[in-house]
């Protein structure tokens, strides 16, 4: 069962005042959602999760506390009718996309939205990272690297063991990063049903020219990102109708040119 809770976390003692933030919990893993709400730790109630009433704008507080708490949990309850289990990344994406699309709530029915709750493509990408990574998540992986890394910068970081090789599962890393910087590129969060054919000109108008990506590195990253729409269109999750596969090829191109030796008789045959 998913759960919302208010906190008071210490970023800096040195300063008087600290943030307030909400934990959405599900299956012991928690998504943080900062609240932009900062007060003296002697005007916050641990125990209840509330600004005290001594707090001058406690009523202001604890209303974006409870405005926050609803929606994880609209969010949560949205995902569970469309057969999505709520977790904390799910949520996560999904609140993410919440913030530009919005939630309607009517006494009749708890949420009601015109379409419903997208999950952002990097959540999806993420998904696919995982079934060939032998259950490892990009953050996760992330996490571990920089961890081994503080260590022993020297040691060779072990592969993970999943169904890709290491250098494969480097190049959708990559992508997970790109479509990172892509998304503040654009300043919104991608969904599905936005990759369509101006979305995919505009992606790669991105990494040739603020990505200033050659050609070759730029054909890599597309091909890559055809891969994974292509396993979401087997797995019945791309929101388009009408979804035309991309078609990939498996042969390797090479820049070689062919070169054509002529006999002597065939030179002299020229002239």
């Amino acid at each position: 069962m998913a759960t919302t809770s208010a906190f008071q976390r210490v970023v800096n003692a040195k300063k008087e005042t600290q943030p307030i933030s909400i934990k959405y919990t599900c299956q012991r893993v928690c998504y943080v959602v900062p609240t932009k709400v900062s007060v003296e730790p002697a005007y916050w109630d641990k125990k209840n999760g509330v600004v005290k009433t001594s707090h001058p704008e406690a009523a202001a507080h604890n209303a974006t506390i409870s405005t926050i708490c609803t929606e994880l949990l609209l969010v949560s309850a949205e995902l569970t009718r469309q057969g999505i289990e709520p977790s904390a990344a799910a949520v996560r994406e999904a609140h993410k996309v919440w913030s530009e699309q919005g939630i309607k709530e009517t006494p009749d029915e708890p949420v009601v939205s015109a379409a419903p709750i997208a999950l952002s493509f990097l959540y999806y990408l993420d998904l696919f990272i995982q079934s060939k990574n032998g259950g490892y998540s990009y953050h996760q992986i992330k996490h571990r690297n920089r961890k081994l890394r503080a260590e022993d910068r020297t040691k060779k970081i072990a592969p993970t063991g999943g169904v890709f090789g290491a250098n494969t599962m480097k190049t959708y890393y990559s992508l997970y990063r790109i479509m990172e910087e892509f998304q503040a590129h654009e300043k919104r969060t991608l969904v599905l049903v936005d990759f369509d054919r101006s979305m995919m000109v505009r992606f790669q108008a991105f990494l040739v020219g603020p990505k200033n990506y050659l050609n070759a590195s730029v054909c890599k990253v597309i091909k890559s990102l055809k891969r994974v729409l292509n396993q979401l269109a087997d797995d019945d999750v791309m929101p388009h109708t009408k979804y035309k596969r991309f078609i990939l090829s498996d042969k390797k191109k090479t820049t070689a040119k062919t070169v054509i030796a002529l006999s002597k008789a065939e030179l002299e045959a020229l002239w």
